[in-house]
């Protein structure tokens, strides 16, 4: 390999003698679906976590008002 790998992409190029544009395409749709599944788990994982503690949901709300006032007709509850 003559040229420094920066990045995946990189990575995948300089490795197309191996492998096909359909492979290359496959692999990079898998690294972006993975990501995208990894940030929905962890968005649930947090929704369950806030509905389960009052406590935070009311420190939720206080944070997000600050930054939407307009939101003065929702209340934690």
């Amino acid at each position: 390999m003559s040229q420094k790998v920066h990045c995946y992409f990189d990575y995948l190029v300089s490795e197309a003698k191996e492998l096909t544009e359909d492979q290359i395409s496959m692999l990079i749709w898998e690294t972006i679906i993975g990501t995208s599944d990894t940030t929905l788990v962890t968005t649930e994982w947090a929704m369950y976590e806030l509905a389960k503690d009052k406590t935070r949901q009311v420190v939720c709300f206080s944070i997000v008002f600050v930054v939407y006032p307009i939101m003065d007709t929702l209340s934690p509850d």
